[in-house]
């Protein structure tokens, strides 16, 4: 057996980096390929081919035939709800076949590219300034304190009560719209999150028959999976959370910083009696270095999320995967891995 054919399905190309690094990181020996679609006949259209990407796809397969999966083809997905709640069609699966399926733990992949300990370094690639006033690790706290109940309600709702609560807890409820305030490190923005949570948490409790016992009992639960009032950024709805919040408060922290640097940079000039055209000309190379914080949060951030306590149970599972196939390798008379 190659180890070069070790195989490892992904649910999109973006996805890559991630995994890469952690493979890397926690399994270094291993020779990795990686897929990040399969192809399948589409019936509804005779002679043609239909590509078939992403997490319903990889799990579906592995549901119509469990050894699709095993010593040589593994599979690395997005958790969204699975690992907090463990009835999930989907959580059976991946619990059915450990060790050859790994999740991410966190809702998904950006909710690690969004850790509260890497944003000021997000504003310091964009600005070329390591001095800001913003405190992202107390903001991105607060923000979890402040939606941590309505995330408990989620995740009871997945358990207990019709979808419609959900959709009421996992979308742009977590986000503030184009209410955005950085004054006071975000204490504004903060006051109408908390405003809108506490209705929607009202309305939810007012039109369903809500078992507090089991609220605190789950509360218990998320705690033993690791989910604190604190950290309950990395389980929301990555997208929402990426688009609504962690962007928003990086453009205006940017663009505030980014103001008064070029304000330096003109002092700067001006006493050095530089010209008009040299200005320009130093503006000008600035803006052209400047990358966008969407950007920026994409970048492969390993040195970061690596250091998170949930990247500890990913790599509980690789060492699990690695046993079990040095245990196969040996009973099968030949050697681990080979080169």
């Amino acid at each position: 057996r190659r180890s070069s054919d070790l195989k490892l399905y992904v649910e999109g190309d973006d996805d890559i980096p991630f995994w890469f690094a952690i493979f890397r990181k926690f399994a270094p020996e291993l020779k990795l390929e990686f897929e990040f679609y399969s192809i399948k006949a589409d019936d509804s259209v005779k002679g043609h081919k239909k590509i078939f990407r992403g997490k319903d796809f990889l799990l579906k397969q592995v549901k119509e035939n469990p050894e699709w999966v095993g010593n040589t083809k593994l599979i690395c997905i997005d958790s969204d709800y699975d690992y907090l709640v463990s009835t999930t069609e989907y959580a059976k699966i991946i619990r059915d076949r450990r060790p050859f399926i790994f999740q991410t733990y966190t809702y998904a992949i950006e909710n690690y590219k969004c850790l509260a300990e890497s944003l000021e370094f997000v504003c310091a690639d964009a600005t070329y300034k390591a001095e800001h006033e913003f405190d992202f690790v107390k903001f991105i706290e607060e923000y979890s304190e402040t939606i941590y109940e309505l995330f408990v309600y989620s995740v009871y709702a997945k358990k207990e009560i019709p979808d419609k609560v959900i959709n009421k807890c996992s979308g742009e409820e977590i986000g503030v719209g184009d209410f955005w305030s950085i004054d006071d490190n975000g204490k504004k923005t903060l006051g109408k999150l908390k405003e809108n949570v506490t209705k929607i948490l009202q309305q939810v409790r007012s039109e369903n028959n809500i078992d507090m016992q089991k609220i605190e009992h789950l509360k218990k639960e998320l705690k033993n999976k690791g989910v604190a009032s604190q950290n309950v950024y990395l389980f929301v709805n990555a997208h929402t959370l990426f688009d609504s919040v962690i962007s928003p408060i990086l453009k205006k922290v940017i663009s505030k910083v980014s103001g008064k640097h070029h304000q330096e940079i003109r002092t700067k000039i001006q006493e050095k009696g530089f010209d008009k055209y040299a200005m320009g000309k130093v503006h000008q190379k600035y803006n052209k270095m400047k990358l966008k914080p969407e950007a920026l949060l994409n970048v492969n951030k390993a040195h970061f999320y690596l250091d998170c306590p949930l990247i500890d149970k990913i790599r509980y599972d690789i060492d699990e995967y690695l046993r079990q196939r040095s245990q196969k390798g040996q009973a099968d008379g030949e050697p681990a891995f080979s080169t």
